[in-house]
């Protein structure tokens, strides 16, 4: 249920984390936003090691940990988080290592295929106003569902895939 990560894993969940709490404190400073989003839809347990057994946290947790002190900042807004994988022992074990939710701050967990969740997420977003989304696609496989992906493209939002491409 605990991945190794390697250096360049780390570096990916520090920049996402860098980002995501810039984009919150954006967003919600902004008076039209009344609530924000972050998707992960492909989480995984949240929890990592380095390869000398040290833990390290992934972008759930991370993420979790920026938005709910953001929550905390703007008790006006809401603040959503979805967290899927498809294994749910992982999702299971993520649970321990996040913040409590709070009356602006709320999770919702699934466990089934990542691109399947999308399918159900994406066209909800149409019926509301004044959110804002980020979506973080990162295929482990690196296949691409473009017709999961199609409606994040066409409402208000952030969507940032992470491709990884194996050089041989």
């Amino acid at each position: 249920l605990i991945s190794i990560a390697k250096p360049h894993t780390i570096k990916k969940f520090e920049l996402i984390e860098s980002y995501v709490e810039t984009w919150a404190q954006k967003l919600l400073n902004n008076p039209k936003c009344k609530s924000i989003v972050f998707i992960d839809c492909m989480c995984n347990s949240g929890v990592y090691q380095t390869a000398d057994g040290e833990t390290v946290y992934g972008t759930p947790v991370r993420v979790a940990r920026i938005l709910r002190d953001a929550a905390g900042q703007y008790p006006g807004k809401q603040i959503y988080i979805y967290l899927n994988d498809n294994n749910p022992e992982k999702i299971e074990l993520l649970k321990l290592h996040l913040p409590k939710e709070s009356n602006n701050f709320h999770y919702c967990f699934t466990d089934i295929d990542a691109n399947e969740r999308l399918k159900q997420i994406g066209p909800k977003l149409h019926l509301k106003k004044n959110l804002n989304f980020f979506l973080l696609y990162d295929p482990y496989d690196a296949a691409i569902d473009w017709l999961a992906l199609a409606p994040f493209f066409r409402n208000w939002g952030e969507v940032l895939i992470n491709h990884m491409v194996f050089g041989f």
